[in-house]
This record gives structure tokens, sequence and C-alpha cells, in this order.
């Protein structure tokens, strides 16, 4: 199975492993543009752009906030919502096919090389569409009890504009500095989560257009 990852990003992989260690701007932290080779992209655009999705709401309760509860409450001053956002109502056959090709084991050797980490398996991955409205409050991807190593968090979203909102905040409770990033298609965050991995994204302008903001997170062990 042909690795999705570009030819130019793994002629490259020293520098990212390189960037991925640093801690400028974030240890264990890399954006990496251009990530997909250009035949798996098309195919996974087409896809995001033709399902059909439903709004995903939770909310938790500050006090045990480990409780993360799915669907609509009412307003009330002990519980608050922690992200609104779209996912898909039926299996995407273009995001079935690129979970295949990360599954594959020439793909977690690429990402193992791409982080210094060794990696062993895809464990799961979930596609968003973010409309109009739509956010995730701080949280960081980690769970002990869960063992995933890496996050790969992938922009499928094309012509976005600052003035559309959304943007992503990374700030590490460890760090002194942040990372504001704007998606961008085919641009690739991969970090290691932790219980400091802060990170949110900013709620969506009415202005922006819909069904164009997407979003593929994928976790490995």
């Amino acid at each position: 199975m042909t690795i999705p990852i570009s030819t130019t990003v793994l002629q490259h992989q020293d520098d990212v492993r390189e960037a991925f260690r640093s801690r400028d701007p974030l240890p264990e932290f890399v954006v990496i543009p251009n990530f997909l080779r250009k035949t798996i992209l098309d195919d996974v655009s087409k896809g995001c752009e033709s399902g059909k999705y439903s709004t995903y709401c939770s909310y938790v309760h500050p006090l045990d906030c480990h409780d993360v509860k799915s669907g609509f409450c009412e307003p009330n001053e002990k519980d608050l919502y922690v992200t609104i956002h779209h996912r898909p109502t039926h299996p995407i056959i273009a995001i079935q096919r690129l979970e295949d090709c990360f599954k594959s084991e020439d793909a977690i050797g690429a990402l193992s090389a791409l982080t210094g980490r060794r990696l062993s398996g895809f464990y799961h991955s979930v596609l968003i569409c973010w409309g109009r409205g739509a956010f995730i409050a701080p949280h960081n991807d980690y769970d002990p009890n869960c063992p995933a190593q890496l996050v790969l968090s992938l922009t499928l979203t094309k012509l976005w504009r600052p003035s559309y909102g959304g943007m992503t905040i990374f700030a590490w409770v460890d760090a002194d500095r942040a990372v504001r990033f704007r998606p961008r298609l085919n641009t690739a965050v991969l970090f290691a989560p932790h219980s400091g991995s802060v990170h949110w994204v900013e709620q969506i302008s009415d202005r922006a257009p819909p069904r164009r903001r997407f979003t593929w997170t994928a976790f490995f062990t």
C-alpha cells in the first residue's frame, strides 16, 4: 500500500524530526505543510465535501470534567458546553481509505521516523466539519487509560480567512508561548498528547462559508 505522506515530507524527515524534538515553538510539536500525496488529498477533499453531517454537542459538569456527555441539555448554572461541531452521519469512503493507508506498517514507520517515537499502530480517527458557531473548548487529548502516543491533526480546509474565526490555539501549560494556527489545506500538526498539551478551536464566525472547514484527527499508539 502506498504511504499517504507526500514524498517531499518523507525526503525531509530528518528536519521534521528535529523540529518535533525542539522546544521551539512547543516541545514534541511540529506543523507540516503539503502533508498528503496529491492524489490522496484530492480524493479525501471530495469525500469531505460530499459527506452528510449532523450536529454533535457535548457538555460537562466542571466538578467532574472527565465525564463528558454527548447531546443537548437545558441551560443551567452547573453544566458547560465543551464543543459544538458536525460529524458524518454515514461513513465516507475516502476517509475510510485514508484510515486504511495510515494503518499500514509503512505509514506507521514513516510517522515514527518523522517524530522519533516508536509507534506501534493506528488507534482511531474522527472527521469534524466546523460550521458557523462551532467551537471546541480547551482540552488536551490526553487520557491515562488511552495508549495514544501521537496525534495527527490534518486540515482539509480550503481558502480560510482569519475573519471567519475558527483558529486553533496550541498552548502547552509548561511552555512560555502559544501557537495560533490558521487552517490551511493539507497542513498537518503532529504532537505528543500529555496532561499539559492544551489546545482549542475558537468559535466560527457567522460570516464563514458553510461546509468549508474540515479537520481529520487521528491517534496512534
